[in-house]
C-alpha cells in the first residue's frame, strides 16, 4: 500500500476546489478562479494563459505578499493575531509556499512577534532576516526571479516610502 504525502494532499485539495467550482463556473472559469486565489495555473488552459501574457497581466495568477497581508488583516479581524497567524501559514503552504509569500508570512511573524514581546519593528530588518531564513531553508531560491522580485521591490517601499507618501500628499 502506498501513502500519500502532504504534497499529494494539497493537490488533492487544489483538485477538490476545481471539481466544486466547474459545475458551477465552468471549466476555463473555475481554472482562472483558483488560478487568481491560489495561484495555481495546473487548470489554466494555454490560450487563457496566453491572452493573459499578451494583456500583460500575467501576474495577476500569483500569490503575492499583499494576499497574504490582506488575509492576515481579514483574519485578524475574525480570528485575533493567534488564530489569523496560523490560517495564513496554512494559506501559505496551501499555495505552494512561494517565495514572496513565505516573505510576507516571515515579515508579519516577525512583526507580531515584536508586538508580544513590546520591541520596536523594523521593517528593514524583518526583511533581511525573512532572506536568511528562506534562504538557509531552500538556498537555491536566490536564483528565483520571483524570489528576488518580492525582495527588491519589498526593499524599493521600504526605502522610498517616506518620499513617496511626501510627494503624494503635495498631489
Amino acid at each position: 500500500k502506498v501513502t500519500k504525502d502532504f504534497l499529494s494532499h494539497l493537490s488533492n485539495g487544489r483538485l477538490w476546489l476545481y471539481k466544486q467550482f466547474s459545475p458551477v463556473l465552468g471549466k476555463e472559469r473555475a481554472s482562472v478562479v483558483l488560478g487568481l486565489c491560489f495561484g495555481s495555473t495546473k487548470y489554466i488552459g494555454d490560450s487563457t494563459i496566453n491572452s493573459f501574457k499578451e494583456l500583460g497581466i500575467i501576474h495577476v495568477i500569483s500569490v503575492s505578499g499583499f494576499h497574504i497581508v490582506l488575509l492576515y488583516s481579514l483574519f485578524k479581524a475574525v480570528f485575533g493575531k493567534k488564530g489569523s497567524l496560523i490560517l495564513v501559514f496554512f494559506f501559505v503552504i496551501f499555495t505552494g509556499a512561494q517565495g514572496a509569500t513565505v516573505r510576507a508570512f516571515l515579515m508579519l511573524f516577525i512583526l507580531s512577534v515584536s508586538q508580544i514581546f513590546h520591541k520596536n519593528y523594523d521593517s528593514l530588518t524583518a526583511l533581511c532576516l525573512s532572506a536568511l531564513i528562506i534562504l538557509m531553508i531552500k538556498p537555491f531560491l536566490i536564483t528565483d526571479l520571483g524570489f528576488n522580485l518580492s525582495f527588491l521591490s519589498t526593499l524599493g517601499i521600504i526605502i522610498f516610502n517616506k518620499k513617496i507618501n511626501r510627494a503624494l500628499y503635495r498631489v
